[in-house]
């Protein structure tokens, strides 16, 4: 069980780290002490369910890799792509006699799973959209439903679908945030900012007008 929680833990914390980097709509919330803490629960949790599920270990690398090659920016930020070759020591240390065997259906899943992950940056052109949004909370929807009904599936693809469920978590309310309520807020910012940036011009052009009256009513005397 609490390898479980470990494993979404450790798809939340991914995710945290990657937007509160590179999400310009959640900058407030970027600070040393905050991203060093996500990275430190970000391996520690993987690193947890990595070497009791060796096989987690493996596709997880496998699928992280397969992402870098379909977007080279995916891994730009150095803490992220240090993984790619530290992961690799890993593997020395891991009991590959814990590998269990999979059903077949269970290997075109993970097989799946790297494709996607390699087809990531070429189905979703933009960071935020809703078609993205959509296919998150669906794809959530999906795993939670398939790990209802199949309890018995083996236990790596319950850790794998766990830590993609955490990551689609906090990827889906920050999409959700940029596209509903970061852009309504801007809006009014801006209008505010229209207004400020009016009310100068419009204190000119009564003046001027009081001036015009004044001057027509001394011309009158």
């Amino acid at each position: 069980m609490i390898n479980y929680i470990t494993a979404f833990l450790s798809g939340v914390s991914t995710k945290l780290y990657d937007d509160i980097c590179d999400n310009p709509h959640i900058s407030m919330f970027k600070n040393e002490t905050l991203l060093e803490t996500l990275k430190g629960i970000q391996f520690i949790t993987t690193v947890k369910v990595g070497i009791d599920d060796p096989l987690f270990m493996i596709v997880y690398y496998i699928g992280n890799v397969a992402n870098f090659i379909g977007d080279n920016n995916s891994f730009k930020d150095p803490y992220e792509k240090s993984l790619i070759y530290s992961y690799l020591f890993l593997f020395l240390l891991l009991d590959y006699t814990r590998i269990k065997k999979q059903k077949w259906y269970e290997y075109i899943t993970i097989i799946l799973f790297i494709y996607g992950m390699f087809l990531e940056s070429y189905i979703f052109k933009s960071e935020y959209s809703i078609f993205k949004l959509i296919c998150r909370v669906g794809s959530i929807i999906s795993m939670l439903f398939l790990l209802y009904i199949f309890p018995n599936i083996t236990i790596t693809l319950k850790h794998l679908w766990l830590t993609i469920i955490g990551y689609f978590f906090v990827s889906s309310l920050l999409q959700f945030y940029s596209l509903f309520i970061y852009k309504k807020h801007d809006i009014k910012e801006e209008t505010l900012e229209e207004s400020e940036a009016e009310t100068p011009e419009k204190k000119e052009e009564e003046s001027e007008a009081e001036t015009l009256e004044k001057k027509e009513e001394e011309n009158k005397l």
